[in-house]
């Protein structure tokens, strides 16, 4: 079919699969050492924006899920709300669950962004507020190793908290987070992005059929859509421009939560969206 980027014309997702290119670090599941909250760090290999996180889930039940983060290693600032940012929670989730590996993904949905500009680490603290259930790693790799990586970004092991609520509990050292860390290779000032976020808007989400993107007074160039285990499933043909109205098709893609990449010449644009 051909496409044209005309008013309101509709891009179809097709069942093709395209390579993942800077967009997910994967940490494999090697086991089932569970716990309720981690402690990790993320070292930028180069310029990234962290903005999602999946984790994995053994045990099952309804739980609140809170992230916090802080410019510099977790490592010696446990334990202390005031050493932290907190950037959101999940609220009264369900996640799926698996007694073994592999276990599927579980994102955590909440809205936020990180720049860790390039060399440097930052720790981060993802935890059960309240709830039943737990979250899983792997005690494989002492504390301080790199847990995986690609090209971009690490994922240092650490420590693990047995209890639940913010802060609270005891630690265990040498284990290693499972899961997905969602990124853009890109550090986005607070100016550049509060333009970007004010000019495109997806709607409607969550959604069903057709997703509509606006663009405002910026040029779109193209677009891109991911699944949670961090698979690129969509990609739109290369634009100069995409106004003011563009219709993504949906209507093929299963029930479920999704990663929507806009490029523009001021930026990149990520956000969430639920298929129903």
């Amino acid at each position: 079919m051909k496409t044209l980027f005309t008013l309101s014309i509709v891009l179809i997702i097709s069942a093709q699969a395209y390579s993942q290119e800077c967009d997910s670090l994967h940490s494999p599941c090697l086991g089932t050492f569970s716990r309720n909250g981690f402690y990790f760090d993320l070292e930028a290999v180069s310029d990234v924006t962290v903005n999602g996180i999946s984790y994995l889930v053994q045990n099952p039940g309804t739980r609140d899920i809170s992230l916090y983060y802080r410019q510099g290693t977790y490592f010696g600032f446990e334990g202390v709300a005031s050493n932290w940012t907190y950037l959101g929670t999940d609220s009264a989730v369900t996640p799926d669950n698996a007694l073994s590996c592999p276990i599927p993904h579980q994102p955590a949905v909440i809205d936020f962004t990180v720049c860790i500009p390039q060399g440097q680490r930052y720790g981060f603290y993802l935890v059960m507020s309240s709830g039943t259930g737990t979250l899983e790693s792997h005690s494989n790799l002492i504390e301080g190793s790199i847990g995986a990586q690609d090209a971009y970004l690490k994922l240092i092991t650490g420590k693990g908290q047995f209890g639940i609520g913010d802060f609270a509990g005891t630690l265990t050292p040498d284990l290693t987070f499972q899961g997905a860390i969602h990124y853009f290779c890109l550090c986005v000032t607070s100016s550049e992005e509060n333009k970007i976020e004010k000019e495109i808007i997806a709607y409607p989400n969550p959604v069903l059929n057709q997703l509509a993107v606006s663009n405002g007074q910026l040029t779109i160039k193209n677009m891109e859509i991911y699944d949670m285990p961090g698979q690129r499933i969509f990609l739109s043909p290369p634009s100069s421009a995409l106004r003011p109205q563009c219709i993504i098709d949906v209507s093929g893609l299963s029930k479920g939560f999704y990663l929507l990449k806009i490029y523009t010449e001021d930026g990149i644009r990520t956000m969430k969206f639920i298929k129903e």
